[in-house]
């Protein structure tokens, strides 16, 4: 999918779980959070950025979708997202670091997921 000058990556996992609505919360807290937001190794990270990151992430980051417990369950991990309140809105956008990247190209990236976001509050 694209937006603008981004490229959504998308990754589908299918599988079958032998307790469907008790498993499907049970495996959404095991994944997170994903590398993706939270860092790698897992533990490591969060400690790291408990300890360092002085942001309130409040609706970055997490899983979100229908659960059924009779059916198929879709859920999303939530990478960008505006909080819209009477007096502002706040914009939220992960940057994805590694040990490879550059911190000027991840920041420009950032800025185009934002502006993404921006266009569609208009």
């Amino acid at each position: 999918l694209t937006t603008g000058q981004l490229e959504h990556r998308c990754t589908d996992f299918r599988f079958r779980l032998p307790s469907p609505s008790a498993s499907i919360l049970r495996l959404a807290r095991s994944l997170h959070p994903t590398p993706a937001v939270g860092g790698f190794p897992q533990k490591e990270a969060y400690e790291w950025l408990v300890q360092h990151e002085h942001l309130k992430r409040n609706y970055f980051s997490g899983y979100l979708g229908p659960i059924s417990p009779q059916g198929e369950s879709l859920l999303f991990v939530n990478l960008r997202s505006a909080q819209v309140t009477s007096l502002a809105t706040y914009y939220y956008a992960g940057g994805g670091l590694t040990k490879d990247s550059v911190l000027a190209d991840e920041v420009r990236e950032i800025e185009r997921k934002m502006d993404t976001l921006k266009k569609l509050n208009r």
